[in-house]
């Protein structure tokens, strides 16, 4: 419970919150109405910290603060955030497309794009799934699997090829799958890694490093997604291979596979 707390407040926080913010909101919604110095001892929020965060919160409309002595403060029920959040983007979605005109776009397909946060990175590919129109190269662990495969069924659904590097359970049964080994050199290098690339045209890499939080690399450059495609299918090449030969291979480079991936 405690760590998907966590990730809720990095959620709420990508929506332009502050830390503080998003805890002492998901601890109303969690433990009900509640007055500041409830607050404070569920969210762990400092004393002096929790009443001002409270009348950000109440300007920003996400509580309700009811009474005097003490106040009781109401959270927004969720999907009523929701709606107030996607009213919000239309409405500044609506606005810059108003002044569109106005704005250089930059024609530019050789940038590589930055994203952080696991919620950017995920909907980027999302986004880029949904894009494609002939075939999608992908490699992922099952956690972002998961959290692709709305998009990649669709995909499918659409005829695009879809063939997939999978790493550990669950396998995700669509398109052409393949397996990667599983040898701890792997979990210590590419444990969080997803690589992907749709219709030769656009890639995209993300990674959580030990510690930090997630980031994804974007592009269109054809030089570096033709990298991409070469890395995952290079990657099928010699799953395959330990598929077929696996006693061999594994008689030559030992148990874990270590006198091969050790460069």
């Amino acid at each position: 419970m405690v760590k998907k707390l966590e990730y809720l407040e990095k959620v709420v926080h990508d929506f332009g919150f502050t830390k503080y913010e998003a805890k002492a909101y998901l601890t109303l919604l969690t433990n009900g109405p509640a007055n500041a110095y409830e607050i404070s001892k569920n969210s762990g929020i400092p004393g002096p910290k929790v009443y001002e965060t409270m009348d950000r919160l109440t300007q920003k409309g996400l509580v309700n603060p009811v009474g005097s002595n003490p106040k009781i403060y109401h959270p927004l029920p969720i999907e009523e955030f929701i709606k107030m959040k996607e009213s919000e983007f239309l409405e500044r979605k609506k606005t810059l497309l108003s002044y569109k005109e106005y704005l250089q776009e930059d024609q530019s397909e050789s940038l590589v794009w930055l994203l952080r946060t696991y919620t950017s990175c995920i909907a980027k590919a999302n986004e880029l799934i949904e894009a494609a129109e002939r075939e999608i190269l992908i490699s992922f662990w099952p956690e972002q699997g998961l959290d692709l495969e709305k998009s990649l069924r669709q995909a499918e659904r659409k005829g695009v090829s879809i063939i997939s590097m999978q790493f550990s359970e669950p396998i995700l049964n669509l398109g052409k799958i393949y397996r990667h080994i599983q040898v701890p050199a792997l979990y210590t290098r590419h444990g969080s890694e997803l690589t992907m690339a749709c219709d030769d045209e656009v890639s995209l890499f993300m990674r959580q490093i030990p510690g930090k939080d997630w980031e994804a690399y974007w592009t269109r450059n054809k030089g570096v997604t033709r990298m991409v495609v070469s890395y995952i299918r290079h990657d099928i090449y010699i799953n395959r291979a330990l598929k077929d030969f696996g006693d061999a291979m594994f008689a030559k480079y030992g148990k874990k596979l270590e006198g091969l991936v050790e460069i």
